[in-house]
């Protein structure tokens, strides 16, 4: 029986739980509340997909462990059937394969299908990446392949935050046709997203049949309470697990970042864990993949003031750096002219030696793009301090574009060369006209 079956199938022994804890406790059946037999009904049923998500846990490192102590190349991969079963062998069977773990933003797109009512675009690109990949000889681990963290929150009450109500979330959509992937929807379940699952519910003896429980505002402190229990198991399981595919893959691709305007948690988390692997002296090399539309978004929403005053901060350092000009004079330099923040304030001011300024008025469009390089790299890779030629940055124009990099990309990530696609040469096409 598998794990998945397992996880489903708890609910046809809830009557059993219930007849043996009212006996051994000495209650007449009949005598409980709505309310109790709620209570009852979700304790066990949290407990045991709790339980199955820790025997799954322990599972993942009895494995792990045993790979290690085989040794001799043995490989460990946790993988979640809703991927191709192309990947699968390939994985297996072609050591000319290297396994990619993709890192993207999840949540966001969830939120963006709430407000917009429909799956945004970038999540079709997510699903293709694994399918396109193979001619380039890389096997990708997508992360979505096991999607259990989708609770839906709704405002039971005025005024007070929104609570988990035991409705799931739509799934994140299949990467192609089952007939394609290791997955089978089991027979009975005739919602593939479990939408209902955890709806508060209880059994009636007398029907013989669950009941949905429909007082919801009086249940729903309750319900929010027991289900916060199950999300901060699986949050912690995504996370390990996720951790663990970053270890035992060949290398990592951080697909579209900045999709959500920002570097996410869980994205900057895999990150600092490679990061973590290359410090203890494991070289692992990851692709930061962005398109252009996004890192414009980016940058026009963080504002002139700020992104002024950054590429002034930058231009700052590089001034001093190559002219070996005290920080106290630039800055002094800085101040004593509005508007603060101006690059014309640095070479203005009468702090600096007049020959020194004209070096630096003539070599100010070279400053300006290497100050806006130098900010814009740091966007570009999560502000990640890494060896140099670990960190492959690739800024694209749209999709069709990724799968023409492809090749490169996947041989950066094998050998080492090229380290990215030449994006500085567009640097200021890619900032917002106010610089």
């Amino acid at each position: 029986m598998t794990r998945k079956d397992e996880l489903f199938d708890h609910a046809e022994r809830i009557p059993v739980y219930l007849e043996r804890l009212c006996y051994e406790q000495g209650i007449n059946i009949e005598e409980l509340s709505p309310e109790q037999l709620l209570s009852y009904c979700m304790g066990w049923e949290l407990r045991t997909i709790t339980h199955l998500l820790s025997w799954g846990h322990f599972e993942t490192i009895f494995i792990e462990n045993l790979s290690a102590q085989v040794g001799l190349g043995a490989k460990f991969l946790v993988f979640g059937v809703k991927q191709l079963t192309e990947a699968l062998i390939h994985f297996l069977g072609d050591l000319d394969f290297q396994t990619v773990y993709v890192s993207h933003p999840i949540s966001e797109a969830r939120r963006k299908k709430e407000l917009g009512g429909h799956w945004p675009e970038f999540i079709y690109q997510v699903n293709q990446l694994q399918k396109d990949a193979f001619d380039s000889k890389v096997v990708v681990v997508m992360p979505t392949a096991i999607d259990e963290l989708r609770f839906s929150l709704r405002h039971i009450r005025e005024h007070h935050p929104p609570q988990r109500t035991g409705a799931l979330e739509e799934r994140w959509p299949l990467i192609d046709d089952e007939d394609n992937l290791l997955y089978c929807r089991p027979d009975s379940a005739l919602d593939s997203n479990y939408a209902s699952l955890l709806m508060p519910k209880y059994w009636d003896f007398s029907s013989q049949k669950f009941v949905e429980y429909l007082q919801e505002d009086r249940s729903a402190p309750i319900i929010d309470s027991l289900l916060g229990v199950l999300v901060g198991e699986i949050e912690f399981q995504i996370a390990t697990r996720d951790h663990v595919l970053v270890t035992h893959t060949d290398g990592l691709l951080v697909f579209r970042p900045l999709f959500s305007g920002r570097f996410t948690r869980g994205v900057s988390a895999e990150i600092d864990h490679w990061l973590s692997i290359n410090q203890s002296g494991k070289e692992k090399r990851a692709a930061f993949v962005h398109w252009e539309e996004d890192i414009r978004l980016v940058l026009q929403r963080q504002g002139r003031k700020y992104v002024t005053r950054s590429v002034a901060n930058e231009v700052i350092n590089i001034i001093q750096n190559k002219y070996q000009i005290s920080k106290g004079r630039i800055i002094k330099a800085l101040i004593s002219q509005e508007p603060v923040g101006s690059i014309d304030s640095i070479l203005s001011a009468g702090a600096i030696h007049p020959a020194t300024l004209k070096h630096i008025r003539d070599d100010m469009p070279k400053i300006s793009r290497e100050a806006k390089v130098n900010l814009l790299r740091g966007y570009l890779t999560g502000m990640v301090d890494i060896k140099p030629g670990l960190a492959g940055v690739w800024v694209l124009e749209n999709y069709e574009a990724f799968k023409k990099a492809l090749p490169q990309i996947a041989n950066f990530l094998r050998d080492g060369s090229p380290v990215g696609n030449h994006w500085d040469e567009k640097i200021n096409d890619l900032f917002p006209d106010f610089l």
